[in-house]
């Protein structure tokens, strides 16, 4: 198949969603390897998606149109299972329907669902954390950064929220403490590649926008230390476009070039999604186990397995990629659990008098409760 004959393979669809439409639009890339769904609502970019394909070309339409069906039905299940989450007053599964709007864009939505967890369970793991990412992404920035002060109170050593909270006073003009939270993200993770990142970028922030200060070290300095950090990241991670980086250098080079170089490390990182990949997983097993249904073939929980699959082999050592694939192998152990007890009940239903079927379903039906009950565990 040629380059050209690539580029034409594409599908399109509106999909309603209640009150909402979106339009789904997924292509083929040229290099003929990836594929990617891009969302919109009301003509604005809310979530893109990009998987690999392993297909030999003349299965590639096949496989894009698949990825495409996929990336639909997951936005059906979303909204299919949120009035079974609502009547389902657990905290937990709401957070996790939270979490599951923001990562696909739907930030208002997101927001509603974390503060309805937290008033159900105030003490809900993460949910100011979570919370108080939404607000960010709402440009609430006052909210986020109380919801984040509450989320660094409960955990002190996530890294994870320091940079938040990093994030958050950079928005509100305020530097220091900004600066001082991506520090204290720093000491208790050092190979933290984002950390680093945007430590850089506040520095170069910073000496633009308040290029003295008591608190901060004169702008030459500041300078210095974004291109230590800058370059550390770009050491710690292929997630950033090194093209892009190496520009950004080059003017940090020149007197008052530093906003210009600020914008090429910009471009150079921009995440798809703010919630890590292994949190959006188990949420969606575990919405899909507790509240919808996993397709009868695997095709879907085989495309979120062969995802992680392809994440683990760029990220290794992500200890909870690792669980997540785990959970996703398990629950594909419980489907086909599920389809083996329907077989013997089946048999049943042909041969009641058929001793070993009838003996090996009840062995089935009992050890299945044990199995569901395990599995919900794990899920929570």
């Amino acid at each position: 198949m040629t380059d050209e004959q690539n580029r034409e393979i594409g599908f399109n669809n509106n999909l309603r969603l209640g009150k909402r439409k979106v339009h789904v639009q997924t292509v083929l890339l040229p290099d003929g390897k990836k594929a990617t769904a891009t969302i919109f609502e009301n003509g604005r970019l809310i979530d893109k998606r990009e998987t690999a394909l392993d297909a030999k070309s003349e299965d590639l339409e096949r496989e894009v149109k698949h990825f495409h069906q996929l990336t639909l039905s997951d936005l059906e299940m979303l909204f299919f299972v949120q009035e079974k989450v609502a009547e389902s007053r657990m905290p937990a599964s709401i957070l996790k329907l939270g979490v599951l709007y923001l990562e696909k864009g739907f930030v208002d939505d997101a927001v509603d669902h974390l503060r309805s967890a937290l008033k159900a369970d105030v003490n809900l793991p993460s949910g100011h954390y979570y919370l108080g990412q939404a607000c960010f992404r709402q440009e609430n920035y006052d909210q986020a950064l109380e919801n984040l002060k509450k989320a660094v109170e409960r955990n002190p050593d996530y890294p994870d929220v320091h940079l938040w909270l990093g994030k958050c006073y950079g928005q509100l003009n305020d530097y220091p403490r900004a600066i001082g939270e991506l520090k204290k993200a720093l000491d208790l993770n050092p190979d933290y590649h984002e950390g680093h990142f945007t430590l850089g970028l506040l520095l170069l922030e910073s000496k633009s926008a308040v290029p003295k200060h008591a608190d901060l070290k004169p702008p030459i300095e500041r300078i210095k230390d974004a291109e230590i950090h800058l370059r550390k990241a770009l050491s710690l991670s292929p997630a950033y476009d090194r093209k892009a980086m190496d520009a950004g250098f080059e003017k940090l080079k020149l007197k008052d070039e530093e906003q210009a170089g600020l914008g090429l490390f910009q471009q150079a990182y921009q995440p798809q999604h703010l919630v890590s990949h292994s949190l959006v997983a188990d949420a969606e097993f575990y919405l899909k186990f507790m509240f919808a249904s996993l397709d009868r073939d695997n095709k879907t929980l085989d495309h979120y397995i062969r995802t992680i699959e392809k994440s683990i082999e760029n990220y290794p050592d992500y200890a909870d990629l690792h669980k997540s694939l785990g959970t996703a192998y398990l629950i594909k152990c419980w489907h086909l659990f599920s389809l083996a007890v329907e077989e013997h009940r089946r048999a049943v239903e042909i041969n009641p008098s058929f001793e070993k079927a009838v003996n090996h379903l009840k062995l089935l039906e009992n050890d299945s409760r044990g199995f569901l009950i395990l599995l919900r565990a794990l899920l929570k």
